[in-house]
């Protein structure tokens, strides 16, 4: 006699012999059918793209403002901008890529303080990468060559603890009950979810291609942002695909376009004869092909920002489409001033910084950050 069990250990009903082993197969196929219905729930959604959307950005942002930082008086001067982030009372947090360190100024443009330091001791790091915020405006960062994550609590952001993760990640979330969900460089699948203490406790998301995925992680594109407290957007750089996630990776709703375009990209086979760990005018020439999403971010009023670059041998130039979470698309390839690359957005602002300049004797001169105000 063989019986069929369910999660609470009870018996459902048995079988003997042949009759015992149908029933088995066929469970197991139901099972399988179900889990297959289960991937497959998500809504689809094509954008909706009309002949009158926007594609020039006077249409679509106004008041160039270009923020002015101080400190003591005098200008503060940044060179290149890594990550920015801006809590509930309209402080920023900018990672300078020169000093390498996390750089606070209040809601007016005033340097507070240094944000930790240099090294390896607790609450210092080498390389930022990821840089977060939780509901309780309290920052994350990750250091890439510890490959560790650095919380600072506010509203004086001390170092409060470390998490030892010890793989690469591009991206963090902090929920609202402080577990982790990050987009991370990694064979299999790249979306985690981490608990308090660093363990993971799910995963989803396997891309198709993993010589793509070895090659392209470099580039560190593809990106997520925080819808509500409970979801979250996601693009990653193989297709202009949305997905709309809830807290427990469950994919809710996936935006698309009917037909790939330009702007509406999906990324070519990777070549059998290129090494993915390699980046050589061969690689360049490939990726010359197509243009890449690489930045999400949402800007309100349901609408987000998709970033997406086209590499030109070893330039980039960035473009920006604009949709809400119906799929309505009210710009299309929108080329982004400046040269500039797409930092963050907040409450109907979009933040931008300029692409590094050179002075007629070589010298790299300050980069500018500009916030441009959306119209639409």
């Amino acid at each position: 006699m063989v019986g069929y069990y369910n999660g609470s250990g009870r018996v459902l009903i048995e079988r003997s012999g042949k009759g015992a082993l149908f029933f088995i197969l066929a469970a197991i196929l139901l099972f399988n059918l179900g889990c297959g219905s289960l991937s497959r729930s998500a809504e689809e959604i094509p954008f909706k793209i009309s002949a009158n959307a926007l594609t020039k950005w006077e249409d679509v942002f106004g008041e160039d403002e270009v923020l002015s930082f101080t400190q003591n008086g005098s200008e503060f001067e940044f060179y290149t901008i890594g990550s920015l982030s801006i809590n509930s009372t309209g402080e920023y947090f900018i990672i300078d890529g020169k000093r390498g360190k996390i750089i606070q100024f209040d809601s007016s443009g005033e340097f507070k303080k240094f944000i930790g330091t240099k090294g390896e001791g607790p609450g210092e790091y080498f390389i930022i990468g990821a840089l977060s915020m939780d509901a309780k405006d309290g920052l994350y960062i990750f250091d890439i060559p510890k490959m560790r994550i650095n919380q600072y609590s506010a509203p004086g952001y001390n170092f409060s603890r470390q998490i030892n993760y010890g793989k690469s990640i591009q991206d963090i979330i902090v929920t609202d009950n402080g577990d982790f969900i990050l987009y991370a460089s990694t064979i299999g699948e790249v979306l985690y979810k981490l608990n308090r203490e660093g363990k993971v406790i799910q995963k989803t998301f396997k891309p198709k291609q993993d010589s793509f995925r070895l090659f392209i992680s470099r580039f560190n594109l593809g990106r997520f942002c925080k819808l509500t407290e409970t979801d979250f957007l996601f693009v990653y750089p193989e297709e202009y695909r949305i997905y709309l996630f809830d807290n427990d990776l469950k994919i809710k709703r996936i935006l698309f376009a009917n037909e790939p375009s330009r702007f509406f990209p999906t990324v070519g086979v990777f070549p059998k004869n290129l090494s993915p760990y390699d980046f050589t005018p061969k690689h360049a020439k490939w990726m010359s092909n197509s243009l890449y999403p690489a930045f999400i971010d949402y800007i309100g009023n349901r609408k987000f920002v998709v970033l997406l670059v086209e590499y030109q041998n070893v330039s980039e130039k960035p473009f920006i489409n604009i949709h809400d979470t119906d799929g309505n698309t009210f710009a299309v390839g929108l080329e982004v001033p400046f040269g500039g690359i797409v930092r963050y957005a907040k409450d109907g602002y979009l933040y931008v910084v300029e692409k590094d300049s050179i002075d007629d004797k070589g010298n790299v001169l300050p980069c500018r950050l500009h916030r441009f105000k959306l119209k639409i």
